[in-house]
């Protein structure tokens, strides 16, 4: 069911809408397609919550509304991009905005604001090992959805809480956001 007569700030209020039923049913990614419905992954599955399709004017508003400044060039020349949206009091969003069959699509994955220390992830000994290491680049690699973002923040996080470090992450756009404790951390890359 498509919806009709919605002014500019109604259409951003549905798309905060969607992402805070997002959160809250625990969803991991949010993906939004002009003329279908939105589709919420949650525990790794596919599910269409009792939610209003995506019109063309919603996906218009919402691209307008959700694009960084400094990505409007960009976007219009190589119809991709990659930025971080944040909404207050719901949370950040890593977003891909590209177009499919010539129309926009947007996918959405939820970062959640607190970083799970290593016991929490399940992650061996050695990963706390090689973040403690003097000096040296760490590479985490794997598929989509695996963790790779949150086991190099868990790393980040360990490093803050324990050493006095000049830590410099560079990141496109920016995840988790780090607050100074022991170290003094500076993130490189876009942040909304």
């Amino acid at each position: 069911m498509p919806l009709l007569c919605l002014t500019y700030m109604d259409y951003v209020e549905l798309l905060h809408t969607i992402l805070k039923a997002a959160v809250d049913a625990g969803a991991s990614d949010v993906h939004l397609k002009i003329n279908s419905p939105v589709v919420f992954r949650v525990n790794q599955r596919l599910v269409t919550p009792d939610l209003p399709y995506v019109s063309p004017e919603a996906m218009d508003v919402w691209v307008k509304q959700i694009v960084p400044t400094h990505l409007r060039a960009r976007l219009e020349a190589e119809r991709e991009i990659d930025f971080s949206y944040h909404v207050p009091g719901i949370g950040r969003f890593r977003t891909n905005l590209y177009q499919q069959r010539g129309e926009f699509a947007i996918s959405m994955r939820y970062v959640k604001v607190r970083v799970p220390p290593f016991e929490e992830l399940g992650l061996p000994e050695v990963i706390k090992r090689i973040a403690e290491q003097p000096r040296g680049i760490v590479i985490v690699a794997g598929a989509t959805g695996c963790g790779k973002s949150t086991t190099l923040a868990a790393m980040i996080e360990h490093i803050n809480a324990n050493f006095r470090k000049h830590i410099i992450t560079l990141e496109d756009p920016i995840e988790y956001v780090f607050e100074d404790n022991q170290s003094v951390i500076e993130q490189k890359g876009n942040r909304p």
